[in-house]
């Protein structure tokens, strides 16, 4: 496909398709080259370098009077602003004219790559208005692509070519951000004398194309284009109270408080009722269930926000050929071989820091690696993956008790002007199943936000072919909890009254059951397998314990080893990634379920066990004799 931006070409963002082996390349190269066109006018070369003008073929200009040298220097910067050849003018300048940090020392000049025309073609075509006005962008991009440098490039081209434009930008912490203002300072010290501006200052925050001077009646003024670039360390209010051309989020996959500085610094893009600023966000992706979950929100929901959406794959810049273009087989190859790599390796994290690093598409950059963890960190991944694209089947809502000539329990899905229920169900009940439950429980009322909450969950036991599956999920965390031990009475009413195993390090959940003539549903403490003495406790739930926390988290190690794709709850499974370092609610309910079907099936195997080790005869004595016979 021809790249000409020129021609018509207009900017499409695409799903790359999932690769799991080198059979699905030739495929995903085919579509990856409507992602990213192949450039096609061969090797582009430089029109200035090192003070030196050269034309199109690269033969240098040589100047017979100063005139004619300076209608030259004005050409370039109309393609600066305007384009030339089928490329942008932000693009045109960067590389023409800017110098970026070598990482073995000293500047060098940019390399002329696919991806950059695009980049700069998106930035263009949301201040022209193409997509929307005000229209900004939210790119995902793998490790060292250069966005920093190519971001100050941009920065530098407003200020430059725009009069009285502002551009606000921070990063991740104050130190980056600055550094996101010393790449413009070191680009522009390497310009052209004939780019650079007559006036400017700058400091460690701002740097200002204007001079202040006095009029003939001593009033102060502004001599210049009035342009200007300014950092700030990513506060909550880092942008709010000014009013900006464009907000440079830096990092944004690291910065804890990205949504706060977005609802605060949009006003100052506004227009009255418009958003005619540009906002631009882009880094690599963070820690998904920490600081990061702001930029997959962004991400998820661009439209919402009104960005476009750019994603920079793995291989985008990693083996390039010498007109620009992508080798995307021989770099898909290379990041598929180091993948294999490190899968030998006993250690999952490493494996999943690196997809996240070079991801092959957009998901795998929204990885988490999580902390300590728990399960097989590998498939939940995937599983999280697999349900991103396809939500699995359930029904959101809530129980109540069932009126005249209704069953003794129904459930009410939740409607579009009531979306209060948090019941989930994947499965209805099925009166040929046996089912078990777990549930992580609280006992205080009006606790505030980011307190525990309780959770539960249902499952099936195994039945032939049939693994145990979650049918239902309940995690909420009501005002008063006795509405949450009402609604979780109901579920397991709703689901042929199955027994609930709960942790009884908490008490409230036990005397409500109690209160309402319910303490049948609730299980007895399992028998731990190593222990001599059977007898069964009479101890209602399990007391979390080192030991009973070990027999949980083995449990779920093993189920997410031989079962993780039937596990239908994104939360859930984000949980068992930060297992062990916050709230973890879902997490520890769901293992005391996997524990509670583990004794279940320990019972039904000794029972089995205990009636082929009797015997199946018995003495009888006839006719004077002692005979044995079938029972």
């Amino acid at each position: 496909m021809n790249f000409q931006v020129n021609s018509g070409w207009k900017y499409q963002y695409y799903d790359l398709p999932k690769i799991k082996s080198e059979e699905d390349i030739d495929n995903y190269v085919k579509e990856a080259q409507k992602y990213f066109p192949r450039w096609t006018k061969g090797v582009y070369k430089r029109h200035w370098n090192n003070n030196k003008f050269y034309d199109s073929k690269g033969v240098q200009i040589k100047f017979s009077n100063d005139l004619l040298k300076k209608k030259w220097e004005f050409e370039l910067l109309r393609r600066c602003e305007k384009g030339h050849d089928g490329i942008p003018g932000k693009m045109y300048f960067y590389y023409h004219f800017c110098s970026i940090k070598n990482i073995s020392g000293g500047f060098i000049r940019p390399d002329f790559r696919v991806s950059d025309i695009i980049w700069y073609h998106i930035l263009e075509s949301c201040e022209w208005g193409e997509y929307n006005q005000g229209q900004g962008v939210i790119c995902v991009k793998r490790r060292r692509g250069g966005y920093s440098w190519k971001q100050a490039s941009d920065s530098l081209h407003d200020a430059l070519f725009k009069e009285g434009f502002r551009v606000g930008m921070t990063s991740k912490d104050e130190t980056s951000a600055k550094d996101l203002m010393t790449k413009v300072y070191q680009m522009y010290e390497r310009l052209p004398t004939f780019l650079k501006h007559p006036f400017s200052s700058k400091t460690q925050e701002t740097f200002v194309l204007a001079r202040k001077d006095e009029d003939d009646l001593g009033q102060r003024t502004l001599s210049g284009n009035e342009s200007e670039i300014y950092c700030k360390a990513p506060t909550d209010s880092c942008f709010e109270g000014e009013q900006i051309g464009k907000m440079v989020v830096d990092e944004v996959g690291k910065i804890s408080n990205i949504e706060t500085i977005w609802s605060m610094g949009v006003p100052t893009l506004m227009e009255e009722t418009k958003r005619v600023g540009i906002p631009v966000l882009f880094g690599t992706a963070g820690e998904q269930t920490k600081v990061g979950v702001g930029q997959k929100e962004f991400w998820k929901n661009y439209e919402i926000y009104d960005l476009v959406k750019f994603f920079f794959p793995g291989w985008a810049g990693l083996m390039s050929e010498k007109d620009g273009n992508d080798n995307i087989k021989a770099s898909v190859k290379w990041i598929l071989k180091e993948r294999e790599k490190l899968s030998k390796l006993d250690n999952a994290k490493k494996l999943l820091e690196f997809k996240q690093q070079y991801p092959l598409y957009a998901e795998e950059a929204f990885i988490s690696k999580g902390g300590t963890g728990i399960g097989n960190m590998i498939k939940i991944s995937q599983q999280l993956s697999s349900l991103e694209e396809k939500n699995s089947f359930s029904k959101i809502g809530r129980f109540r008790w069932g009126r005249q000539n209704e069953p003794k329990v129904v459930f009410e899905p939740n409607t579009h002007y009531d979306k209060s229920g948090q019941g989930v169900i994947y499965e209805e009940p099925n009166s040929s199943l046996q089912y078990e439950a777990g549930c992580d429980p609280a006992d205080h009322d009006f606790v505030q936000k980011g307190a525990s909450k309780l959770s539960m969950y249902i499952g099936s036991h195994q039945k032939g072919t049939r693994p145990p599956k979650v049918v239902f999920g309940y995690t909420d965390r009501p005002e008063r909890v006795n509405d949450y031990y009402e609604q979780s009475i109901m579920a397991l009413l709703y689901y042929n009254s199955p027994k609930m195993l709960i942790e009884n390090n908490r008490f409230g959940m036990i005397k409500h059951y109690e209160d309402t003539g319910y303490l049948h549903l609730l299980k007895p403490e399992p028998v731990a397998i190593n222990k001599l003495n059977k007898i069964q406790s009479r101890q209602l739930g399990v007391r979390k314990t080192v030991q009973s926390t070990r027999e949980m988290e083995r449990c779920i190690n093993h189920y997410t080893d031989d079962f993780c794709d039937l596990i239908p709850d994104k939360e859930l499974l984000e949980e068992f990634l930060v297992y062990g370092e916050s709230n973890t609610d879902r997490a520890i309910a769901f293992g005391w379920l996997l524990v509670s079907l583990e004794d279940s099936y320990q019972k039904s195997f000794s029972k089995e066990e205990i009636a082929k080790a009797l015997p199946k005869t018995r003495i009888r004595k006839i006719n004077g004799r002692l005979v044995r016979v079938k029972k």
